[in-house]
């Protein structure tokens, strides 16, 4: 088994054989890219365009897709914790909810309980 230096090693050059492919066929292109400019009478700066926009999308693409992703973790989280943080919002205290129109109808106004409203004098 190899140690962790060496494995570290191994995967450097790994990366390293893999940005060199990229880097020879990135070439390629552009240079594919400037020879046809140079062939259709175009400045030679037309033909590196292609190659900087298709940098620029790729690199555009891997940032959104990056904060796709991360937008979809953050709302699993929040479904997974939305529970939690309810019984947290949920009132600890006891309160009790009172009628207060029951009480002022139970008030005695006159010695027959009528408090005048329909035109007893409540005597």
């Amino acid at each position: 088994m190899l140690e962790s230096n060496e494995q570290a090693y191994v995967r450097g050059q790994k990366a390293a054989t893999y940005w060199k492919r990229l880097k020879k066929v990135v070439s390629t292109w552009d240079r594919l890219c400037v020879a046809w400019a140079k062939n259709h009478k175009l400045p030679a700066w037309i033909g590196h365009v292609p190659i900087a926009c298709l940098v620029a999308v790729s690199a555009v693409s891997c940032l959104a897709g990056g904060l796709l992703l991360t937008i979809g973790v953050l709302f699993v989280w929040a479904f997974l914790l939305l529970p939690s943080v309810m019984e947290l919002l949920r009132p600890t205290v006891n309160v009790k909810v009172t009628n207060w129109e029951e009480k002022s109808h139970n008030s005695n106004y006159g010695s027959n309980g009528s408090n005048g409203s329909d035109g007893s004098t409540g005597s």
